[in-house]
């Protein structure tokens, strides 16, 4: 849980990867979490 809190990643992109969705993961950017609106700006 604190891996998830601390990322940089996109929030669903390392959703993707804790469960083991490694490939529909990849250069994934769902453009709505905090990380992503981070990177927008």
């Amino acid at each position: 849980m604190n891996q998830y809190f601390s990322t940089k990643k996109c929030r669903w992109q390392f959703l993707l990867e804790a469960f083991g969705f490694f490939q529909e993961a990849q250069n994934m950017g769902c453009g709505y979490c905090d990380n992503c609106i981070k990177k927008k700006k």
